[in-house]
């Protein structure tokens, strides 16, 4: 889920379901012709899901309103659960975010789930945190075939944290960085508050505040001027994504912090693991026990892992990779980076700093001021 967003939250809190005021906006036209068709022979977007067939997704196309007022501009992209869709709420005349979730695929279910349980505690939270989480303003089905499909409507947000890394030339100031850790932690505590985890907090997942919303209207200009390219076939439309114009270590070293790599699956997870070891230790013998036969796949009895152990700690890490990216940290920074991190970076929850305690963490207590 695309939970965490650097947003200024929106006064008041939007119910989980719609009303069905009348229209302020009337639909656009949207050309018909004059776009790219893409051979079928040709694999495209989604398609690439091992999983996919036609009627995998609702077939929501460029100008179709859906649910009777949100009308569908341009595709944002797709993911593994869901193809994304900027519409245009048409009885608020403002831009939101379609989720087209991907039919009877196990985790639908529990995100819907997930996004009401945050959208409850929204409401009565008085959580900091709550502003910087992408809670769910709408959610419906729609029949089609003998199938029913899940939606999601959530605020317009901007680019992931990874592409605007990529436009900073693949890392992002410290001084930033440490402003959307402190946000995120204020994000993850209220989540949590809620009962609910997210297991996949990574730069992908961090969407970014849209500073100037006319990026969108451009856009959706462009769709009007350069239809989208599509492929057309007899049982569906797949249309390509139209791009918008325009983890702390890896936000600020542009690299994950434990890669995997190998030449098959199980060489891939024992080197990762072996980097673990090197830069946190051994896990605890207690892990292994609960972890079973499975964990001797990539560990001996005593513990120590069968993958080859890089020579190299957090401290050498960070010195070689400020060197890579040509900057510097104080020593007193360096200190104070690496004492937030092994906070962060534990082998069982337990050992783990919580949100709420990160927050009073030295390295991020100085974005409060600076």
């Amino acid at each position: 889920m695309n939970l965490l967003k650097r947003f200024k939250f929106t006064s008041g809190h939007k119910r989980f379901t719609s009303t069905s005021p009348p229209l302020n906006v009337a639909p656009r036209v949207f050309p018909t012709t004059g776009f790219t068709t893409i051979p079928t022979s040709e694999t495209v977007e989604e398609e690439h899901w091992a999983w996919y067939t036609p009627q995998s997704f609702y077939p929501v196309h460029v100008g179709d309103v859906l649910h009777s007022k949100d009308q569908g501009l341009y595709k944002l992209g797709f993911g593994t659960t869901a193809t994304i869709w900027m519409c245009r709420d048409l009885r608020r005349n403002e831009y939101v975010c379609l989720k087209s979730m991907v039919y009877n695929y196990p985790s639908v279910q529990r995100e819907i789930k997930a996004y009401k349980t945050l959208s409850e505690s929204a409401m009565v939270s008085q959580a900091v945190g709550k502003r910087y989480v992408r809670l769910a303003l709408d959610r419906f089905e729609l029949a089609h075939g003998n199938r029913n499909y899940h939606f999601l409507i959530h605020e317009a947000l901007g680019v992931t944290a990874e592409v605007f890394m990529g436009v900073c030339g693949g890392t992002l100031p410290i001084f930033y960085v440490k402003d959307l850790a402190y946000r995120m932690l204020h994000a993850l505590e209220f989540v949590h508050n809620a009962r609910v985890i997210h297991a996949d907090l990574q730069a992908k997942n961090i969407l970014l505040q849209i500073e100037d919303p006319t990026v969108l209207e451009e856009a959706e200009e462009g769709e009007m001027k350069e239809p989208s390219a599509r492929k057309i076939t007899e049982e569906t439309v797949v249309f390509e994504t139209r791009n918008l114009p325009g983890p702390v270590w890896g936000l600020i070293f542009g690299r994950h912090l434990f890669p995997r790599h190998g030449a098959d699956e199980q060489t891939a997870d024992k080197n990762q693991l072996a980097r673990m070891v090197a830069l946190l230790g051994p896990p605890p013998q207690q892990l292994l026990t609960n972890s079973g036969e499975h964990a001797l796949l990539f560990f001996n009895e005593d513990g120590s892992a069968k993958g080859e152990v890089p020579n190299e700690t957090l401290e050498s890490l960070l010195a070689s990779s400020l060197k890579r990216i040509n900057k510097t940290m104080t020593t007193e920074e360096s200190k104070a980076f690496l004492a937030f991190l092994k906070k962060t970076l534990t082998w069982t929850e337990e050992m783990r700093a919580s949100a709420s305690e990160l927050l009073d963490d030295p390295w991020i207590e100085r974005t409060k001021y600076e």
